[in-house]
């Protein structure tokens, strides 16, 4: 059964207007090869790659819950490392499920894990800057370094109101009413504005700390993760307005709906199967396996169960974003150092 049809059909809208299907027209093409369609192949190809992806980014993560020896740093690295996995399993659910009708409800997934790998980036650097107790505040201005880690962690809210409305949208709007998609480019423009304003803070202290952040490849996880995000900001905004001034003119042999839905959402399958080999670099394991410990300390690790449930424990970021909110930053031994207190 449908997801449009459990979360409520658009077609029957008790308002005055009456709701218009999308003409069958829309999702049908001819074959390219024997019987097979575009949507076909887009199928079969998002499939292979969302397998592919999961694989790489699961066994990255995989690798560093058997080498979980510091757990600050590593249960951020395992979110981090699984962004290009969420985004190539919900590319292949919303090509695949019910013939591309329920991609409205598969992709704000995507954009909602993808505030995650943000915040981790920004709890992976506390983490390395307090490696040994509290961090100096960076330019020593304990109220601007509070503005920044309240700028942070503000889209974890955002989009978690975001990807509710977006199911609420696709559940209750006729979709082939213009407010459909103009709902949609507004969500993405909100969504964008808050990755943005997410990014510039981490960019800004990273900017202040980087010499105390040197030999641990930021740079490489900073560029890698950025670009992935600023990637899928990029082309959200542009199939929005080729949408909605309807640019994207379907074919014989390609549907309106391969147009709209199939090609962005193959573009994303593509574009995370390189950045999951992309991510192995400069998220990898080995400085903390034993070979790699620091000599004159003993080595201890987690098991791997409870390297997992750390890892995807997300209690650090509830209590962060409470504590932010609440304008109750960690606190340290002068105005000068503030602790990071999510590190276990």
């Amino acid at each position: 059964m449908s997801l449009h049809r459990i979360l409520g059909d658009s077609s029957s809208n008790s308002s005055s207007s009456v709701c218009i299907p999308e003409p069958q027209s829309d999702f049908t093409a001819v074959a390219i090869a024997g019987t097979w369609t575009l949507h076909h192949i887009f199928t079969a190809i998002s499939i292979i790659i969302a397998v592919i992806t999961i694989i790489v980014s699961f066994g990255t993560g995989f690798l560093h819950c058997i080498n979980f020896s510091n757990p600050a740093e590593q249960r951020q690295i395992v979110r981090i490392v699984n962004v290009p996995a969420i985004f190539a399993i919900c590319a292949a659910l919303s090509i695949s499920v019910n013939h591309y009708q329920d991609s409205f409800y598969f992709t704000p997934l995507g954009d909602f894990y993808e505030c995650f790998g943000l915040v981790a980036i920004w709890y992976y650097m506390l983490a390395v800057l307090s490696r040994h107790g509290s961090l100096e505040i960076p330019g020593g201005d304990r109220a601007a370094f509070s503005k920044r880690w309240f700028l942070v962690l503000q889209i974890i809210p955002e989009r978690i109101i975001t990807t509710i409305a977006s199911w609420i949208i696709a559940g209750t709007f006729c979709r082939t009413d213009k407010k459909f998609t103009t709902a949609f480019t507004v969500i993405n423009v909100i969504n964008g504005i808050s990755t943005a304003v997410c990014a510039i803070s981490i960019l800004r202290v990273y900017k202040q700390t980087k010499a105390q952040l040197t030999g641990n490849k930021f740079v490489s996880k900073l560029v890698v993760l950025k670009t992935a995000v600023i990637l899928q900001f990029i082309q959200r905004i542009v199939f929005s307005i080729l949408i909605k001034t309807n640019a994207l003119k379907a074919t014989s042999t390609m549907s309106a709906a391969d147009a709209k839905i199939g090609i962005p959402n193959i573009l994303i399958s593509g574009e995370m199967f390189i950045y999951c080999f992309l991510f192995i670099g400069p998220y990898s394991w080995t400085p903390y396996t034993r070979k790699n410990a620091p000599s004159g300390v003993p080595y201890k690790k987690m098991s791997f169960a409870r390297a997992v449930l750390t890892a995807w424990n997300l209690s650090d970021i509830v209590l962060g974003i409470f504590d932010v909110f609440k304008g109750r930053v960690g606190k340290g031994e002068n105005q000068q150092q503030v602790r990071f207190p999510y590190s276990k």
